[in-house]
């Protein structure tokens, strides 16, 4: 995890996805852990083999180092991580069939 002291960012971005069982072993190499309603994923794991590390959108990216953190590079603005997070959820969604949620709570700009 960056220190924020140094690179801006709100720790992990992302709540760990529970899809059924059948989602889960339909995703070759997916690892998983069988809970109360599912299977849980690994966010990182399905951002990383999107190969979404380092995307970037202004100054608002997902960190090279770890997948599941939102950095600011200096002045990224609300609608440039709101508009990374939707980038990375259609993205794995659309590689692996899998919808993420956001953890952090943003504030919709009208």
């Amino acid at each position: 995890m960056p220190d924020w002291r140094v690179l801006g960012n709100v720790g992990s971005f992302f709540h760990t996805p529970v899809v059924p069982e059948e989602t889960w072993r339909a995703l070759p190499e997916m690892p998983g852990h069988p809970t109360e309603g599912g299977v849980k994923l690994s966010a990182g794991w399905l951002i990383d083999h999107a190969r979404l590390k380092g995307l970037r959108i202004g100054d608002a990216a997902v960190h090279e180092g770890h997948a599941l953190v939102i950095v600011n590079h200096g002045r990224a603005t609300l609608p440039q991580v709101q508009a990374l997070a939707d980038q990375v959820i259609r993205r794995v969604h659309a590689s692996f069939g899998v919808t993420l949620m956001p953890e952090t709570i943003t504030l919709r700009q009208t």
